[in-house]
């Protein structure tokens, strides 16, 4: 429909989303996890990122 249009410009983060979905679900399930299992250094205490 938007290929009918000629409305790209604007419409292109939208256009790669719709045709990635199952790549950014996985991407961000991935980045979730990653973030809880790295630790970071504070004032003496291990803390993790989340």
């Amino acid at each position: 429909m938007i290929e009918g249009m000629k409305i790209k410009k604007w419409a292109t983060p939208f256009i790669v989303l719709g045709t990635n979905a199952i790549a950014v679900y996985v991407g961000s399930s991935l980045m979730v996890k990653l973030i809880s299992v790295i630790k970071v250094s504070a004032s003496g205490e291990v803390l993790p990122l989340k």
